[in-house]
């Protein structure tokens, strides 16, 4: 039964991932106002960042290749200034396809350097099967950086902040210091179970510390963009990273006394959280068959 059901999941979940090249028709690109001059824009993939300066704006990931006229669309209702930086906090290509459609109209594309050589050299995605293929030249990131990079805006800094093993080896959370926002990335899932590319530098512990890092720069007022899920706040966060260490904790239990994924599934504090985050990206099965690879 098990086999079967990881066999419905593993194609639902291709077919997700295909979604990107649906018609454009089908998304509805809009915005939110997270603060004074901070957007998040929602479409189909990662959740967009965009700020607005007084000479230019700063974009935070650009999803799909074939909504970049939706999103460019929707930015240019918020500001006419040019996008004088497009953020990549990850290689993921629904975080990532839109650069080969902005590259000729943004300033400059930056990542950590971890994020361009996955980008130039193309991946596979061991989970799903996703080979992502490279980038052309043009649509790579061209300024890249190791630990930490600060831009300077009229309306505070931006502080680009390199988590080591998360989500992948590459990703980056933008913290806008001034405002109080954080665009995590992937480092969180909003209400959902976080997938955790444990192919590409992924690593479950390293994603729960970097969450706990992410949280220590919060306040209760902080508002956070989340890599998926609504915009959420510390409360959220703080809730999803108990619920995550939580189930590690099980999972990682049950290993040593040599539990299988069936067994693993059958333990109902497992599938407590399966009604409130097991609708998301990822089911509670195949969160638990990710959880499972990474620790063994």
């Amino acid at each position: 039964m098990f086999k079967l059901l990881s066999a419905v999941i593993f194609v639902s979940l291709l077919s997700l991932l295909s979604q990107g090249h649906a018609g454009e028709s089908a998304v509805k690109v809009e915005s939110i106002k997270v603060a004074d001059h901070i957007y998040m824009i929602t479409g189909q993939g990662g959740n967009i960042g965009l700020a607005v300066d007084d000479q230019y704006t700063l974009l935070i990931d650009d999803q799909f290749a074939n909504l970049s006229d939706a999103i460019k669309a929707e930015i240019a209702s918020i500001s006419d200034k040019p996008i004088a930086y497009l953020l990549n906090t990850h290689f993921h290509y629904d975080h990532t396809s839109g650069n080969t459609e902005f590259s000729d109209s943004v300033g400059v594309i930056v990542a950590h350097e971890n994020v361009r050589e996955r980008l130039k050299n193309g991946t596979t995605i061991k989970a799903f099967g996703k080979v992502t293929e490279p980038l052309a030249p043009g649509d790579l990131p061209a300024l890249t950086f190791n630990d930490r990079l600060t831009i300077h805006q009229a309306h505070g800094e931006v502080e680009l902040i390199h988590f080591q093993q998360g989500h992948t080896d590459g990703d980056t959370a933008v913290y806008f210091k001034e405002a109080n926002v954080i665009h995590t990335g992937d480092l969180y899932f909003s209400g959902a179970y976080p997938f955790i590319d444990t192919s590409n530098g992924g690593d479950i512990h390293g994603y729960i510390k970097a969450q706990s890092e992410i949280l220590a720069l919060c306040d209760a007022d902080t508002k956070l963009i989340p890599g998926h899920g609504p915009l959420a706040d510390k409360a959220d966060l703080m809730r999803d990273y108990e619920i995550l260490q939580e189930l590690v904790g099980i999972v990682e239990s049950a290993l040593r006394a040599g539990g299988t994924l069936e067994t693993i599934l059958e333990d109902p504090a497992v599938m407590k959280y399966d009604a409130s985050h097991g609708a998301g990206f990822l089911s509670t099965a195949k969160f638990i068959e990710i959880l499972i690879d990474g620790l063994d």
